[in-house]
C-alpha cells in the first residue's frame, strides 16, 4: 500500500497545539511508512505566524486580567485575593512566553518527520496569478499553498494507490474548480483527518483481501 497525505495550515496547527488526536495518529502512521505526509514549506510560515499571533493576544488578555486585578486591590477589600491571583497569572504569562519557544521546536521536529514542498518562483509565480484570477481559492495564503499542492503532484514520479489533499478551510477549498483540478492530478480532497484514516484504513483492507 501507498498513500500520500498532503496537509496544510491546520493540520500543522492541530499538532502543535494537540487539538487532534487523529491528526496525531496520522503523524504516527508517517513513521511506520504505512503512507508519506508532504506539506508545503509556506505552511510551516503561515502556522508560526498564526500561532504567534494567537500567543500574543492571550498574553494581551492575561496583561488585562493583571491590571484588573490591580486596579481591584487598592480598595483594600481584597487584596490578599488579588495578590495571589496576580501570581498565578504572572506565571501564566511566563509560560505563554515559554509556548513560543515549544512552537518553534515542535515545527523543526514535524519538519524532520515529513517531506516539505518548497516554495519556489515557479509556484509563486502560479499563486500570484491565482490570486489575480476570478477562480478559487481568493485568499493570498490559499493560493499559495494551492500552487505549492499542484506543482508537486504535477511532478510526483512515484505511483500511489492513494494521494489526498487534507484541509479544514472546507469554505475556501470547497469549489467544483479546485475539485476538477485535484480530480484531475488523482488527488482526492479531504476536509477532516476521520475522513483520511478511514479511506486508509479501507484501502489497507482491500489490499489485505486481493
Amino acid at each position: 500500500m501507498s498513500v500520500l497525505l498532503i496537509a496544510e495550515t491546520n493540520w500543522l496547527e492541530n499538532i502543535v497545539l494537540a487539538q487532534d488526536s487523529t491528526s496525531a495518529y496520522l503523524m504516527r502512521l508517517a513513521r511506520t511508512e504505512k503512507m508519506v505526509i508532504a506539506v508545503p514549506e509556506y505552511a510551516f510560515y503561515e502556522a508560526d505566524g498564526s500561532l504567534n499571533r494567537k500567543l500574543i493576544k492571550r498574553a494581551a488578555r492575561i496583561d488585562e486580567a493583571l491590571s484588573l486585578l490591580g486596579q481591584i486591590s487598592q480598595s483594600g477589600h481584597s487584596g490578599d485575593l488579588c495578590k495571589n491571583g496576580r501570581v498565578i497569572l504572572k506565571e501564566l504569562r511566563k509560560l505563554t512566553l515559554n509556548d513560543r519557544t515549544e512552537i518553534k521546536k515542535v515545527l523543526d521536529e514535524i519538519k524532520a518527520m515529513i517531506q516539505i514542498i518548497p516554495y519556489t518562483s515557479d509556484i509563486s509565480a502560479k499563486a500570484e496569478m491565482m490570486l489575480e484570477s476570478a477562480n478559487p481559492p481568493f485568499k493570498e495564503g490559499d493560493c499559495r499553498i494551492f500552487a505549492s499542492v499542484r506543482v508537486f503532484v504535477e511532478h510526483i514520479k512515484a505511483e500511489y494507490d492513494l494521494i489526498m489533499f487534507y484541509t479544514e478551510d472546507k469554505e475556501d477549498f470547497d469549489h467544483p474548480e479546485i475539485r476538477e483540478v485535484l480530480r484531475n492530478s488523482g488527488v482526492e480532497l479531504v476536509f477532516d483527518s476521520g475522513s483520511c484514516v478511514e479511506k486508509i484504513l479501507r484501502l489497507d483492507s482491500k489490499k489485505m483481501f486481493k
